[in-house]
């Protein structure tokens, strides 16, 4: 296999090969870091009007992968080339690593790993979220009459790419061994349940594993029966925080809903199907990580620890900027960074390394007084539209970002 820097070593999965992403308005990317493809006429390689199979002639995307041979850095990758360069595991790294303990082939030009956003349909609008990825934000855009509001309407209208037959053909996903299907909320989705189908009846279900991030808020009962014809299915949820702050941040949701739908979640652990919890360390959530883990710690290990425990070992953190970890000036890092480090002495040993990482993201990029701007817009729209004060959810928080 090649390395991030096109090196030969055998212990790392060709990532830019073996893997898709495909965005719930249609758009095709290397991963969901990444810009769109061109297509050969120099529009985003979209679904709704080309066929999966068409990229292999797709003169972006092969050159995307020479890149890789050459050893170049191609520019598509600018996230996780940042991410190697100031010490933190990238998501190339996490995914190329996960692929290898899930003992997948890592055969050269084999699309084996497909990500699918099946839509935008939500039933939370998130702090961390946008009208890219919900329903909920398109919608609210569209009621407020703001200046999201024609693209919020083009991106419902480009999501109906996931009704049309071209893309349930069985030789889309004849090598497929991985499907990571999202959302939107994928567990409300028809066509996440018509893709099972077309897998049972086509494809290898028995050497396949799907594997979910849902929000919590929807328990899979009604498809149980038919997920336990693959070879193995994951549940990431998609938890926050918890308590008022979860509801800030996940409006919406109902914290109470999540801890019942924890307790449903647990009964189905079995070595084939299997739970996790996958927190997106974000500005709002990491200034109380203590809290966070105090709370959702005993959850990872009691319930959903039939493996291992994923919790310490999560390195997910929000890449927009609306919320960006580094979106405070210097004065306020300096204030958060303390905070999270203190939380270090209470909280157990294998959580250190997180808590580091996480203080590096703050201070790796400069200050950028336009990101300040813009994440404070983005807490005043969620407090007017959600009608909950900020600084009644997260007082300390506040006064550290001087937001009231």
């Amino acid at each position: 296999m090649w390395d991030m820097n096109g090196s030969r070593n055998k212990n790392f999965c060709r990532l830019p090969f073996n893997h898709l992403a495909i965005e719930g308005q249609g758009d095709v990317k290397g991963c969901c870091l990444t810009p769109a493809f061109k297509d050969n006429q120099g529009g985003n390689f979209n679904l709704n009007k080309r066929s999966l199979l068409e990229i292999k002639e797709c003169k972006d995307y092969l050159e995307f992968q020479n890149s890789f041979r050459q050893g170049k850095r191609h520019p598509y990758c600018e996230e996780c080339w940042h991410a190697d360069d100031n010490g933190m595991k990238s998501l190339r790294v996490k995914f190329s690593s996960m692929l290898e303990r899930m003992g997948f082939e890592n055969k050269d030009e084999e699309l084996i790993f497909l990500e699918i956003k099946m839509g935008i349909t939500c039933n939370l609008r998130c702090g961390i979220c946008n009208p890219v990825n919900s329903s909920k934000w398109a919608k609210l855009h569209i009621e407020r009459n703001d200046i999201r509001k024609s693209e919020s309407e083009k991106l419902l209208r480009l999501s109906n790419w996931v009704e049309t037959d071209r893309f349930y053909m069985p030789e889309n996903f004849s090598q497929v061994r991985l499907f990571h299907i999202m959302g939107g909320e994928p567990l409300l989705i028809k066509e996440n349940e018509r893709l099972l189908d077309l897998i049972i009846e086509h494809g290898k279900p028995e050497e396949t594993t799907i594997w979910y991030n849902t929000n919590g808020t929807v328990f899979p009962g009604k498809i149980l029966e038919k997920l336990r014809k693959f070879k193995r299915v994951q549940f990431s949820l998609s938890i926050d925080d918890v308590g008022r702050r979860f509801e800030y941040q996940r409006y919406p949701g109902k914290w109470d809903t999540i801890k019942s739908n924890f307790d449903k979640f647990s009964e189905i652990i079995s070595e084939q199907i299997q739970v996790e919890l996958d927190v997106c360390w974000n500005l709002l959530n990491t200034f109380y990580i203590k809290e966070i883990i105090e709370e959702l710690d005993p959850v990872d290990t009691q319930l959903f620890g039939h493996v291992s425990r994923k919790l310490p070992n999560g390195r997910h953190h929000y890449s927009g900027k609306s919320l960006a970890l580094d979106s405070m000036d210097a004065e306020q890092r300096s204030k958060y960074i303390a905070k999270i480090q203190d939380a270090k002495s209470f909280l157990p040993e294998d959580y250190a390394p997180l808590v580091d990482e996480l203080s590096r993201t703050i201070e790796a990029k400069p200050v950028n007084e336009e990101n300040i701007l813009i994440r404070n817009e983005r807490i005043k729209l969620l407090s007017s539209s959600q009608k909950m004060p900020f600084s009644e959810y997260f007082p300390e928080l506040s006064e550290v970002l001087g937001i009231s």
